[in-house]
C-alpha cells in the first residue's frame, strides 16, 4: 500500500484547515492512498468501521438500503461518524467515477483529536453544513410531496365529480324512460279521444275508461316527480 507522506495534500480538506506542518506530517505518514475504479464499493453498510476516507479526486455516492443519501466530491470526507460512535458503518459508499481516496485508520483518527482540538472544531463545522444541506433537502422533498398530494387531491375531486356526473346521466336516462312510458299512454288515449270526437263514436262508458287510464298515468308521473324531489 502506498503511504501519502506529502502533508500538503491534506491541506485541501477543511478538517485540517489552519493546521501546521508539524501537525500534518504525522497524519500524512500514516495515511494510505487508495485508487478505485468506477462503481467500486469503498465500504458497505453494517460492516466493521476501522477507518475514515478523504476524497482527493473523483466522487462517491452514499446510500442506505439502496436509497442515495448524498453525493460527495473532491475535498469531502466520510466514515468519521462510525469511528466517533464506535458502531458499524451506517451506509454504503460507492464510487461514481475513478477516484483516489486517502484512508486514515481509527487509531490515527483518535490521535488526531487527542492532540488537535482545532480538527474537532472543523469537524463540527462540517457537521453543521451537512445538517443544513440535509434540512434543505428534507424541506424540498416535503414541498414536492405536498405539491404531489395537492395534485392527487385535485385529481381525486375531478374523479368524484366525473362519477357524480355519470350517475346523474344514468339517473336522467332512467327518469326519462319512466316518464315516457305514462306519457306514451296519455298521448295514445288523447288520440283515441280526438278520433272518437271527430267521428262521434265515443260513448260515455268508453270516456270513463279512458279517463281512468289517463288518471293512472298522470298519478304515475306525479309519483315519479315526487320521488325525484325527495332524492
Amino acid at each position: 500500500m502506498e503511504k501519502l507522506n506529502d502533508y500538503t495534500r491534506l491541506q485541501d480538506f477543511n478538517l485540517f484547515e489552519n493546521l501546521s506542518r508539524d501537525d500534518l506530517e504525522p497524519i500524512a505518514r500514516e495515511a494510505t492512498v487508495l485508487s478505485f475504479d468506477q462503481g467500486e464499493v469503498v465500504c458497505e453498510e453494517d460492516s466493521e468501521s476501522d477507518s475514515m476516507f478523504f476524497i482527493h479526486s473523483g466522487s462517491v455516492t452514499v446510500s442506505k438500503q439502496g436509497v442515495t443519501l448524498a453525493v460527495l466530491k473532491s475535498g469531502d470526507y466520510f466514515g468519521e461518524m462510525s469511528l466517533i460512535t464506535g458502531t458499524s458503518r451506517n451506509a454504503t459508499v460507492t464510487t461514481v467515477e475513478p477516484s483516489v481516496l486517502y484512508e486514515i485508520s481509527s487509531v490515527e483518527f483518535d490521535r488526531i483529536f487527542e492532540r488537535l482540538p482545532r480538527a474537532m472544531y472543523r469537524l463540527l463545522v462540517t457537521y453543521d453544513a451537512r445538517l443544513r444541506r440535509h434540512n434543505n433537502t428534507v424541506v424540498e422533498q416535503f414541498m414536492k410531496l405536498k405539491e404531489q398530494y395537492e395534485d392527487l387531491e385535485s385529481a381525486h375531486q375531478r374523479l368524484l365529480l366525473s362519477d357524480k356526473m355519470a350517475s346523474i346521466g344514468l339517473l336522467t336516462a332512467g327518469i326519462a324512460h319512466e316518464i315516457n312510458n305514462p306519457l306514451f299512454v296519455i298521448r295514445g288515449y288523447l288520440d283515441v279521444i280526438r278520433q272518437g270526437l271527430d267521428s262521434g263514436g265515443v260513448s260515455a262508458e268508453e270516456l270513463a275508461g279512458i279517463m281512468t287510464k289517463l288518471d293512472t298515468a298522470s298519478k304515475s308521473i306525479a309519483k315519479l316527480v315526487a320521488g325525484i324531489k325527495t332524492y
